[in-house]
């Protein structure tokens, strides 16, 4: 399952959860499925965006990933034996990283608001999460 919210501005404009069309051999490759899959997500909200105001097209789009074997894999071109099975369809998303379209940042688990769209959480996480991708005060 892939939860997917894209932002700008602080405030969520799109936002899915959907389960993955392949299926994962690792939590890592989950991760960097679902993160390409944000990426197309953001590349298209950029587009839209950048036909409404064209100063915005250069904009780097911001990863927030929680998991750092995802982050590595977007980061290092390089195969290991862990990483090699995975579909070249999933890498564009390293090349976006090399050519500086996009930046991708740790954040924690308890931080990574998209798990609202994912997982079953308890009401304070909830309700945290719902105002930070509405962009609430607390």
């Amino acid at each position: 399952m892939s939860g997917i919210a894209v932002t700008l501005g602080g405030t969520a404009v799109s936002h899915t959860s959907k389960s993955q069309r392949v299926v994962a051999l690792s939590t890592t490759e989950a991760e960097y499925i679902a993160a390409g899959e944000g990426v197309k997500e953001a590349l298209f909200v950029r587009a839209v965006l950048s036909f409404v105001a064209p100063e915005t097209s250069w904009a780097s789009i911001q990863v927030r990933e929680d998991n750092q074997g995802a982050m590595t894999l977007v980061q290092n071109p390089l195969s290991s034996a862990r990483s090699k099975h995975i579909d070249v369809r999933f890498h564009f998303i390293r090349e976006l990283f090399k050519s500086g379209r996009i930046s991708v940042e740790y954040v924690s688990t308890d931080e990574q608001h998209a798990d609202l769209l994912t997982k079953a959480l308890c009401r304070v996480k909830l309700e945290y999460h719902r105002k930070a991708l509405m962009n609430l005060p607390e």
